[in-house]
């Protein structure tokens, strides 16, 4: 229930159903999506995969590790 709510904080549940509707999830579709919600598209790209909707393995290139400084 949390996960979902937070979901739906981030990108809108009525929002990202229509944009499930298109269909084509590419590197320029999502970038516009996230563009509309001023959003960066690896929050996208990553709700796409949460949900089943892209492959783990199909990166769009979008999302990015964060890297710590070792002390």
């Amino acid at each position: 229930e949390a996960d979902e709510f937070a979901a739906n904080t981030l990108i809108p549940k009525r929002e990202f159903t229509e944009f499930l509707n298109g269909d084509i999830f590419s590197r320029m579709s999502v970038k516009t999506f996230a563009d509309r919600l001023k959003l960066h598209p690896g929050i996208v790209e990553g709700r796409l995969k949460h949900e089943g909707k892209l492959h783990w393995s199909k990166p769009l290139g979008f999302r990015t590790r964060l890297q710590f400084e070792k002390k």
